[in-house]
């Protein structure tokens, strides 16, 4: 009796089973979780090779410890071969070039988070021996990278629909935060504000999921520890919130000089780059710079960030030193990566803003003593603080030093520091983050609406009419007329003189009033009623800025020119075109 009643339990349980896996919402549940598993994977081995490399180029040998040192050539030429190495990697493999997020965030808001497979592999590879040669970047960006590229590649297998691709990628980051700081909270936040700037409870629900097996796989890889570990501090007394105010807009004025420095590196770098093969070139120019650094601040080096993190959050560090350090990584981490190495910005982040913070906490603490809490607390907030400016992500800033803390007492200094900062930056820096940043020089507008960006990431050469019909300004009406039942689609024509050299433009609108005047026909030439002020645009010009031009001058086309001879036409684009063009390009990522 007893077992005929357990047999009817299994088989219910076995039913409910087989129902929950038959479920669609579970299924993809289950794949967040893989993606969680493996992003936390891929980030345990991107961590060894790191270690690997370095071991191999600086022997294990501590640079912040005195008794111990390296033959200064060793210091000063290690990263400009580790970015000789990444420079050929990214000649064949751009995408490895640079910060890799905001890489990730175009990709979800205009492919439908589609992200070529090799992704996975040649970023780990590159960022590995960037950081681990010297190059002041970090490893959260391309771990952050890897996990995307690894949710992609389980999406593609299990052949989900857009939406749930894009899910699935903001999973494989969100582990990879997560794993890396022991964060579940902060790492799905992190995918939520930056990755997604979705908080719905679809997209939230398999985010938190994956965060949380990333954690869990990375615990059990390396045991119950942090990438960084911060003494508890407490706030002393409720003024000291005014300091904490205070570094909150330094933090915020930091970050955007950060910010600026990067990117002019960048837009200067690219200048250079008139022959595609100078681009191998200039990461190991850059890591060359960044050695020279090194001899006099080796701090600067990726492999010894998190190492003078702590000694920050310590007390350690005192205020001219700090000082100094926040200038020397900031130009440390625009060489690395505004040259082409590979790598990220948060873990320099964390390094300005602990600094800054430790300088700032030094000063205040020797002025008002019994009024404030050691220096390192103000590293401490400033870490978050900068970091919030930086990645516009003030949520994640505080939960992620939240649970690196284990301490609720330092909760109101980071509420108002990270706040102060993240409001700052945006007035300053119109509202881009430091990932956002190289999308808007790319004329990318993450928050416009994606049929805005995709219009704006088409060209004109994407939608033109290549085949286009030019009329001799000589040409008489008569025959005009005559050619206009072999092009009944087309309604303008771009005129040109004895040379072939664009003169003008004739729509039907020019000549209508002339077509029942028979007596006419042979008198009026092309050249007489055409338009001579001619709207034109470039191959290269985006769609928006064609569409604009249509719009201005209420014509239905508009000559497609070359930009070396502005008189040359090689094209035709219209309205229809750019329509075309635009519904095609939304469908191949539907």
């Amino acid at each position: 009796m007893n077992f005929g009643f357990k047999k009817l339990n299994i088989q219910r349980l076995f039913g409910e089973l087989l129902r929950l896996l038959a479920d669609q919402n579970a299924i993809f549940f289950i794949l967040a979780i893989a993606v969680g598993c493996l992003a936390a994977l891929g980030g345990h081995v991107f961590t060894w090779l790191i270690v690997q490399v370095r071991t191999f180029v600086f022997h294990n040998v501590n640079l912040l410890d005195p008794a111990q040192s390296l033959p200064w050539y060793i210091i000063v030429f290690a990263p400009a071969i580790g970015g000789g190495i990444v420079g050929v990697i990214g000649y064949w493999v751009a995408e490895v070039k640079g910060e890799g997020v905001p890489f990730i965030i175009e990709n979800v808001a205009l492919r439908s988070g589609r992200i070529r497979k090799r992704l996975a592999v040649w970023g780990a590879v590159g960022s590995a021996i960037t950081l681990g040669s010297g190059g002041s970047t970090g490893k959260e960006g391309p771990i952050v990278q890897i996990g995307a590229a690894l949710g992609a590649i389980v999406a593609s297998f299990a052949r989900v629909s857009t939406e749930k691709i894009r899910t699935l990628v903001a999973c494989g980051a969100a582990a990879g935060i997560a794993g890396i700081f022991n964060a579940p909270i902060g790492g799905s936040l992190f995918a939520a504000e930056v990755i997604l700037g979705d908080f719905g409870l679809t997209t939230f629900s398999p985010v938190i999921l994956a965060s949380v097996a990333g954690t869990v796989v990375a615990r059990s890889l390396r045991g119950d520890v942090r990438e960084l570990s911060v003494p508890r501090y407490a706030l002393v007394h409720p003024t000291e919130l005014l300091f904490y105010f205070f570094l909150g807009l330094l933090c915020a004025l930091v970050a955007f000089i950060f910010i600026r420095t990067l990117y002019a590196t960048e837009e200067g770098v690219l200048r250079l780059k008139a022959n595609r093969k100078i681009t191998v070139l200039l990461p190991l120019a850059g890591g060359l710079c960044v050695g020279l650094i090194g001899l006099k601040f080796p701090q600067v080096f990726g492999p010894w960030t998190y190492k003078t993190i702590e000694l920050a959050t310590e007390g350690k560090i005192f205020f001219l030193t700090a000082f100094m350090l926040v200038l020397a990584k900031i130009l440390a981490t625009s060489l690395t990566l505004g040259t082409g190495g590979s790598g990220g910005v948060f873990a320099p982040s964390l390094f300005l803003g602990s600094l800054l913070g430790s300088s700032m906490g030094s000063m205040f603490h020797n002025l008002w003593p019994e009024k404030t809490a050691l220096p390192g607390a103000y590293a401490v907030v400033g870490m978050a603080a900068l970091v919030a400016a930086t990645t516009q992500a003030p949520l994640t800033a505080i939960l992620i030093l939240f649970e690196m803390t284990d301490s609720y007492t330092m909760i109101l200094p980071l509420m108002v520091a990270c706040m102060t900062s993240a409001l700052l930056l945006r007035r300053l820096n119109g509202g881009e983050s430091i990932y956002t940043e190289r999308l808007a020089r790319k004329g990318i507008n993450i928050r416009a609406g994606r049929s805005r960006n995709v219009l704006q990431e088409l060209t004109v050469a994407d939608a033109m009419d290549k085949q286009v019909r030019t009329v001799s300004e000589t040409l008489s009406l008569k025959n005009l007329l005559s050619i206009l039942p072999e092009v009944r689609h087309v309604t303008s024509f771009p005129v040109v003189d004895s040379e072939g050299q664009l003169s003008g433009i004739i729509s039907f609108s020019d000549f209508q009033s002339y077509v029942f005047e028979e007596s006419l026909r042979d008198v009026v030439i092309v050249k007489d009623i055409s338009t001579k002020e001619v709207n034109t645009v470039f191959p290269d010009d985006n769609l928006e800025v064609a569409l604009q031009k249509l719009g201005t001058k209420d014509v239905a086309h508009l000559p497609v020119v070359d930009r070396e001879n502005p008189r040359r036409v090689v094209g035709m684009v219209s309205r229809r075109d750019i329509v075309n063009e635009h519904n095609k390009t939304l469908l191949r990522y539907a």
